[in-house]
């Protein structure tokens, strides 16, 4: 948990940094870059981190996942590339995205070698990498947007940094941890990657229909307005939820193993339970990030993103006030995980992204910044509705 929140807050840094500097509209292209390439790159990781820790019995050796990465890294580039050239509103944002698909290359692979250590229990190494990772990167991003005032360069600077960490500490500290690295197995079991491939694919999928649900809202808002300010009033005070959902995805993480444990058991009230205490600290949560906003928004508003902001309190308590429905969400995506139903989870996602693009459609091209505030209510109570219907639909499929 330590590594994950030490990275949000990196990334929160460089909102700050970036609205105390220049104002909401180097924030809105920042975020708005972030929000077209992030979602793509996610797809073509294809979660092989996953496939990696959860390989105990070595079916794959590292070259093949490594393989599959560097394939999959050329179509996600040029994919990213493509809707970058497409969809940046203006030659800022472009080489934004240019310089965050770079970084989002290096994630690639430090996320394999994520994987190798996870699957050897040693968590520490890769907390490590994540501060140094985020914190190092942030800190770069600051240096150069503070004495260039220059998006692209400052962009550049921070992928560099990510393009370092993976290469001289993820790749040297795993290789240094784990002996047998390139000797993991006897090779792979099957000639072909198509095996892997079929496996790593549904990952890709839902990892593409999360993230892009989560940043459909800024892109409908940067794209049908062009008003990189609005988007940038949106993100930074959005952020503020998003933080709380690594809280949130922190608490699902704990209770994941037992929830699948109870469910396998057939012990559903025991299930019922443990996910009903998930839902309400979550809901729990967010209520006080609203009563935070609601008494002393303004306040906190022009202390955290400086004076360019003032006067987005009353944004910043209706954003908040999605914040219970939206962390509860998240506890959810755990407990649909934990019922091992992937055609139900799927069916759920899909039905999400389909709800959230619909929503974005209707309200934002119309209501601009306050409809993409509209569209964080419906993406937060659809998904804590579907999560519901799924069990509901589960329990009565097995006949409980």
């Amino acid at each position: 948990m330590g590594g994950n929140l030490g990275y949000a807050i990196c990334q929160g840094l460089i909102l700050i940094a970036l609205a105390h500097l220049g104002g909401p509209e180097p924030v809105g292209q920042f975020s708005f870059a972030l929000a077209l390439v992030a979602p793509i790159m996610l797809f073509f990781q294809f979660g092989l981190r996953t496939l990696i820790s959860t390989d105990s019995q070595h079916d794959y050796d590292f070259k093949s996942y490594l393989k599959l990465n560097h394939l999959a890294m050329i179509a996600g580039v040029l994919v990213a590339l493509t809707a970058a050239l497409i969809m940046a509103p203006d030659q800022t944002v472009l080489w934004a995205c240019l310089a965050l698909i770079v970084s989002k290359v290096a994630e690639s692979f430090s996320e394999l070698y994520y994987g190798v250590l996870q699957r050897a229990e040693m968590t520490k190494p890769i907390a490590i990498s994540l501060i140094i990772r985020s914190g190092l990167g942030a800190l770069a991003f600051i240096i150069i947007y503070a004495g260039l005032k220059n998006l692209t360069l400052a962009t550049m600077a921070y992928a560099l940094v990510w393009c370092g960490c993976g290469w001289f500490y993820d790749r040297q500290v795993t290789l240094q941890k784990v002996k047998d690295l390139a000797q993991n197995s006897t090779g792979m079991r099957k000639e072909s990657l198509k095996p892997l491939f079929a496996m790593a694919l549904p990952m890709g999928v839902t990892a593409l229909l999360i993230s892009m649900s989560l940043n459909l809202p800024r892109l409908f808002l940067g794209h049908t307005s062009g008003d990189m300010a609005a988007v940038g009033y949106f993100s930074s005070l959005a952020y503020l939820v998003a933080l709380g959902g690594t809280l949130a995805n922190a608490a699902g993480q704990s209770i994941s193993p037992r929830l699948a444990k109870l469910w396998q058991l057939k012990d559903y009230n025991q299930f019922n339970r443990i996910s009903g205490i998930g839902l309400s600290f979550s809901a729990l949560l967010g209520i006080l990030g609203f009563l935070l906003a609601y008494f002393m928004g303004e306040f906190l508003v022009k202390v955290i993103f400086g004076p360019s902001f003032t006067g987005q309190g009353e944004l910043m308590i209706w954003i908040a006030g999605a914040a219970p429905f939206l962390l509860m969400g998240n506890i959810g995506g755990y407990i649909m995980y934990a019922m091992r139903a992937p055609k139900v989870f799927t069916i759920v996602r899909v039905s999400w992204m389909a709800i959230i693009f619909i929503a974005c459609l209707v309200l934002i091209p119309t209501n601009g910044l306050w409809g993409a505030v509209g569209s964080l209510y419906v993406l937060g109570l659809s998904n804590v509705i579907l999560v519901i219907g799924a069990v509901i639909f589960q329990r009565y499929k097995l006949k409980i």
